[in-house]
């Protein structure tokens, strides 16, 4: 998706943030690459800065998809990153329409 619509769908579905999912806590929703190459570099500057919106930047212009954190220090210091793409949850009174 374009970083407009990914940008949309974020901001319309920021009401889940703090509730759980899988019983872990969704602490953020970020944008992120789909593809591996590019995700890799963006987690490279996320796990840096810690913030979505400037690792995001030079992506911009890329195929985008739209994912929830879950423990993002711990999983960041561990270097396994626990996420999974909004589309994925279920339930979770999502609003979809771009």
């Amino acid at each position: 998706m374009t970083y407009q619509e990914a940008q949309k769908l974020k901001t319309n579905n920021s009401h889940i943030v703090g509730l759980k999912f899988n019983e872990e806590v969704i602490e953020e929703i970020i944008i992120r690459p789909t593809s591996f190459d590019q995700f890799q570099e963006f987690l490279k500057i996320y796990s840096d800065t810690l913030d979505a919106e400037e690792s995001i930047l030079g992506f911009t212009n890329e195929d985008l998809i739209v994912s929830v954190v879950f423990n993002k220090v711990e999983s960041l210091e561990s270097g396994i990153f626990f996420q999974t793409p909004l589309l994925n949850l279920k339930d979770e009174n999502l609003k979809l329409n771009l």
